[in-house]
């Protein structure tokens, strides 16, 4: 079961935790952090304590490998810069734009009126 929303009061308290695509649609996992002071940058650094995990050498190695991996597509290995750009479609960024653009609005919106 899915929920679909553009009111960014509703997200308040969660991260996303892993992107992914279901039946050409993406899809987002979401976990509830609030109370969660967020000063280091990584998941095993920050989330995954506050729940009680501790990555160890074999998480951590399996962390190091997805990073090799691409996000939009995870079968191809991970280009930095310019070069992973390239592969961007006009079809894809519209998709993309389409579907979280008013959702990052709302949110940046928010941010905005509490600074």
């Amino acid at each position: 079961m899915g929920v679909t929303t553009t009111s960014p009061h509703l997200l308040a308290g969660w991260t996303p935790i892993q992107v992914g695509c279901r039946d050409g649609r993406p899809v987002v996992r979401w976990c509830f952090t609030e109370g969660i002071e967020f000063t280091d940058p990584f998941f095993h650094q920050t989330v995954a304590p506050h729940f009680g995990f501790e990555a160890g050498p074999p998480e951590l190695a399996l962390f190091a490998s997805v990073a090799e991996r691409d996000a939009k597509n995870p079968a191809v290995p991970f280009v930095r810069g310019a070069a992973n750009h390239a592969r961007d479609t006009p079809e894809l960024r519209a998709m993309v734009d389409g579907r979280v653009g008013p959702v990052y609005a709302a949110l940046e919106a928010t941010r905005e009126s509490r600074s």
